[in-house]
């Protein structure tokens, strides 16, 4: 795994049927590398900074606070899961009391959040 560094920005691709929603841009080194909305796993957040986690194990970190980032991020499947976590529904494997699954990777779920993470889900049965 990679760490890099740099800062996010969402740019338009006209060709894309909903522009805005399905990339990003993240400035690296003097390139700005595309990441497909769909393949973010999950963000953590460190103080000032935000590690981004993409389904093929890539690692970004970014200079931006957590909810500056998560305002910059549509919000489709992208959802805030606990003061320091935000996680794209697309990719969560599994829910219990507390934790949730993305990968092999334990996710905590605050309780203030579940609510609204359950009422984006279709969830069937009990």
């Amino acid at each position: 795994m990679t760490f890099q560094h740099g800062q996010l920005s969402i740019t338009s691709d006209p060709r894309s049927p909903n522009p805005c929603q399905d990339r990003i841009y993240i400035h690296y080194k003097k390139r700005m590398i595309r990441i497909m909305t769909s393949d973010i796993r999950y963000v953590e957040a460190h103080r000032a900074y935000c590690r981004l986690v993409t389904t093929d194990g890539r690692e970004f970190t970014l200079s931006l606070a957590l909810g500056v980032l998560q305002k910059q991020l549509p919000s489709d499947n992208i959802v805030r899961v606990h003061r320091s976590y935000l996680v794209n529904v697309l990719h969560i494997d599994q829910i219990e009391d507390g934790t949730i699954l993305s990968g092999k990777q334990l996710l905590p779920l605050s309780r203030s959040c579940r609510a609204s993470l359950l009422g984006r889900l279709r969830v069937i049965g009990k």
